[in-house]
């Protein structure tokens, strides 16, 4: 939004996660924690970021991070958690540049022990690395497909004139014919400012937003995780505010007993072990 130091993606989710309000120690140990499972991914290499102190650029690395740390802390703590902790990896410049520096540095002896250790790094890397790598490609591959097919699915088997209400445009819209609204405001413009108004500002999670950004646009159907169901409360917030809100039986099995029947928690269904597809009404008159 104008005159925000976040860009409109990362403002629009400050939003609709309403964090800045928490209090501030609450903040700062959520910082600390994902702060610490960074390092902990990083492993050896995060000693990098120390020797950056040898660099010509120390001084504007260390306002650099300790701004861009400060301003998450305070209005989105969280997002450091987000994908993997997406945007801490945007630091590892620096720390690979400390690491040259020690390994340039005018006295030998450092310059031998940054190399040995760099050497270690390197190995400790090469050791986790395949492991890491596999289990990243089989969740990458397994939320690509469970959206795929729910796009699919969506595109196959709803109107192409309904509007679907998501928090995840990715593949949806890819495909199909349907308008897309974006719940949180990352591909729809006009979402950040209920959620300025009604989340974050209000300091909670209440049921208006999610029922304002719905009725706008006339949403019919909504597409929607069953961990951010049940962390945001979308259906419940819908159903609070009056709306009918069914779920869709999206089963490729349709001899299967029903939702939930298998052993693993799903039912089946396409992408229903992340996604599941929900028909909504507004309230009559």
């Amino acid at each position: 939004g104008g005159g925000d130091v976040f860009a409109g993606t990362v403002s629009a989710k400050a939003s609709f996660f309403a964090e800045g309000c928490r209090p501030l120690l609450d903040k700062l140990e959520s910082s600390r924690t994902a702060l610490t499972r960074f390092a902990i991914a990083l492993g050896p290499f995060v000693a990098g970021f120390a020797l950056v102190a040898w660099t010509k650029f120390r001084v504007a690395a260390f306002v650099f991070v300790g701004a861009m740390l400060a301003m998450f802390t305070v209005r989105l703590p969280g997002a450091l958690f987000h994908n993997n902790s997406r945007y801490l990896y945007v630091l590892v410049p620096l720390a690979v540049g400390g690491w040259a520096a020690a390994c340039a540095h005018e006295s030998q002896r450092v310059r031998r022990g940054a190399t040995a250790a760099l050497g270690v790094t390197a190995f400790v890397v090469a050791i986790s690395l395949p492991g890491r790598l596999a289990v990243q490609a089989e969740e990458t591959i397994a939320a690509s497909d469970s959206y795929h097919a729910v796009a699919e699915w969506v595109a196959t088997n709803v109107d192409d004139d309904a509007v679907v209400l998501l928090h995840d445009a990715g593949a949806m819209s890819l495909v199909g014919q349907q308008s897309l609204v974006d719940l949180v405001g990352l591909k729809t413009s006009t979402s950040p400012a209920v959620h300025r108004e009604y989340t974050e500002a209000q300091c909670r999670r209440g049921t208006e937003a999610t029922s304002l950004v719905a009725a706008r646009y006339g949403a019919s159907v909504l597409v929607v995780t069953s961990v951010w169901d049940r962390d945001f409360r979308i259906t419940q917030s819908l159903r609070d505010e009056g709306w009918t809100v069914e779920r869709i039986d999206t089963r490729i099995d349709t001899k299967t007993e029903g939702p939930d029947t298998k052993a693993d928690g799903s039912d089946g269904s396409r992408g229903l072990e992340r996604y599941e597809v929900y028909s909504i009404a507004p309230p009559a008159g």
